[in-house]
């Protein structure tokens, strides 16, 4: 799914869908148009910041922001196989006022609960009451509200000022668990100002009581999961098989100030705890003296938490922590990958990591990497057998990378399959316009997914501009 920038008289942005067909080796629309002309939207505003997820049966559902002069909304529109259309779910899901109604939306976060039905988290920003979390789930027909308020007045968010940037995820009791950004006026230390002091807040919400309620004692009141008074940005959340919740930040005393990144996690019990002493405390997982930022979670097999970022000292480079339970301290993955110049190791600017770990634990990472003027697509995997970060085939991680073009290569997408071997999206520019590009790994080298995927026009083969790959994988692997 990407955006993608239209010419009709006025410039707007629709949102396009392509899958691949392993019999065909084609990149095909799903139903008619749905990466042409107006695409799924089909709009005469501007559509953006899309949502995908896939259902049992393998069907994208895509949520959107829709923008419509002052007014923003949230749009979803599921694939029906049965009359090969896209189709809104309940009567305006894609119209009008959409999911959320009108008003200033933002951000839409996409899920599944445990009958395949989706859920959508926002934020919805008033000049006079500030912004707030809502959320809805698709049901019987209809979008209704979980639990009383939870989509009107100050939805889950409540008395917060400002929450921002909701980051859902539904656990295997099919509970809604959201994150998000909360913000609160505070005096400045030294100026006597003003300024806007975030943290990283959090709520489930309760079938029993069926109200969103704290995951744990404060974690949506003054401090929140972060509790550190400065400015808490970027959250990551992934929950482990207990469905427990792990969530990773990036964190900075001020707008000027160098940045670390924090984590903690819910210890099923009632607290959120810092992991391996000093992961929620000055410093973080990290002991480096650059600025970090963009932290990438996943959690390996023992539900540990494994982190990439992005630290910038004399030249930015990719980094890579995990958690190591017996010693009660995060190591770097292999050699070097927490220290020095990290995995990416090089004399450009490595940046916008992207991970994922295969089925024995071993984490895989995509980034962009700008050096000579050009910026690639690079991706290494931790050898299990070495502990050494290898490349993937000849020159997956110097040179042209896996891009290997003379375009602009970014914003990087990893995903697994079955076999372990990993299938990347970005964004590129070497056909002159930015299209989606995606490439796959054999076992021995990187090919394009069906013709023409990573050359020419691409998969989205756009006139105009495609953005903001989102990646997802149906039962087939395609």
């Amino acid at each position: 799914v990407y955006k993608r920038q239209a010419y009709d008289h006025i410039d707007v942005y629709q949102i396009h869908v392509k899958r691949f067909e392993a019999d065909t080796g084609l990149w095909s629309e799903v139903g008619p148009d749905s990466a042409s002309g107006g695409g799924i939207s089909n709009s005469s505003g501007n559509s953006g910041d899309p949502s995908l997820v896939l259902d049992v049966a393998g069907n994208p559902v895509v949520a959107w922001r829709e923008h419509f002069g002052a007014n923003r909304m949230i749009y979803v529109k599921r694939y029906d196989d049965a009359s090969d259309s896209w189709q809104e779910l309940g009567s305006s899901s894609a119209s009008g006022g959409g999911v959320s109604g009108y008003g200033g939306v933002f951000a839409p976060s996409l899920s599944l609960d445990a009958s395949g039905n989706p859920i959508v988290a926002w934020h919805a920003e008033d000049a006079l009451e500030g912004s707030h979390i809502y959320i809805k789930r698709y049901d019987e027909n209809e979008w209704t509200e979980i639990g009383a308020g939870s989509a009107s007045g100050i939805g889950i968010s409540e008395g917060s000022e400002r929450s921002q940037f909701p980051s859902l995820q539904v656990g295997g009791d099919g509970a809604p668990i959201v994150a998000w950004v909360d913000g609160e006026l505070r005096p400045h230390d030294f100026s006597g100002s003003v300024f806007f002091g975030l943290e990283i807040f959090a709520k489930v919400y309760d079938d029993t009581t069926q109200s969103w309620v704290e995951v744990g004692t404060g974690s949506a009141t003054t401090g929140g999961i972060s509790q550190t008074e400065n400015l808490s940005s970027s959250p990551c959340l992934a929950l482990d098989a207990s469905g427990n919740p792990t969530v990773a930040w990036t964190e900075a005393e001020s707008y000027e100030a160098d940045g670390d990144i924090y984590l903690k996690r819910f210890d099923g019990t009632g607290d959120w705890v810092g992991v391996g002493g000093g992961s929620a405390s000055p410093g973080g997982i990290r002991a480096l003296a650059g600025i970090a930022e963009t932290p990438s979670l996943a959690l390996d097999g023992d539900g540990n938490p494994v982190v990439a970022w992005k630290e910038d000292m004399v030249n930015p480079e990719i980094y890579v922590a995990r958690y190591n339970d017996q010693e009660d301290r995060w190591d770097g993955f292999g050699e070097v990958t927490a220290s020095g110049g990290g995995i990416s190791d090089s004399s450009g600017h490595s940046a916008e990591p992207s991970l994922s770990m295969d089925s024995n634990g071993n984490p895989v990472v995509a980034w962009r990497e700008d050096t000579a003027g050009n910026s690639e697509i690079y991706v290494k995997r931790l050898d299990d057998a070495t502990q050494m970060w290898v490349e993937l085939g000849d020159g997956s991680a110097r040179g042209g990378g896996i891009s290997v073009n003379e375009g602009r290569s970014s914003v990087p997408r990893i995903v697994l399959l079955g076999d372990d071997n990993p299938m990347v999206a970005w964004r590129d520019t070497t056909s002159g316009a930015s299209q989606i590009y995606l490439k796959r790994y054999t076992g021995t080298e990187w090919v394009e997914v069906g013709d023409g995927s990573a050359s020419g026009g691409g998969v989205s083969e756009s006139e105009g501009s495609s953005e903001s790959p989102s990646l997802a994988l149906d039962p087939a692997g395609n």
